[in-house]
């Protein structure tokens, strides 16, 4: 991974006014690498980050927002008429949030981490689409 950053630093110096790059990267990763290639940690601008699901309601409209997306994604390739049910309902989003808010509470974050928050979701609904 040093070797593909060092490459996007280069390319960041080779096309400095002719270049918009996103990168998407973990806090504890951007620490990690940050001290392994500074160079590259200079060059990054307009940091933004995402802030810990503080509230059920906010976890609640996002993963509704993540359902309904993959929802159209499946009626425009698979089928207009089907995707009808609800995969993973409201109750069990609540709970999957207060769970990982109590995970979240006992390592001393100050929030549920989205990143987890939508892993979980994910393999929720998952295994409810796989399910008999």
């Amino acid at each position: 991974i040093i070797r593909y950053l060092s490459a996007v630093r280069a390319i960041v110096d080779a096309l400095p006014k002719r270049l918009f790059l996103m990168l998407a990267v973990t806090p504890d990763a951007l620490e990690r690498y940050s001290f392994s290639l500074p160079a590259l940690r200079s060059r990054l601008e307009n940091k933004i980050e995402l802030s810990p699901l503080a509230e059920i309601d906010d976890a609640v409209k996002l993963a509704q927002f993540y359902i309904d997306d993959a929802r159209r994604k499946a009626r425009r390739s698979r089928s207009k008429e089907g995707g009808a049910e609800q995969i993973v309902g409201r109750r069990r989003i609540e709970n999957l949030y207060r769970e990982l808010e109590s995970e979240a509470t006992r390592r001393g974050d100050t929030g549920v981490r989205q990143r987890d928050f939508l892993h979980r979701l994910h393999r929720l609904a998952e295994s409810t689409i796989q399910a008999p």
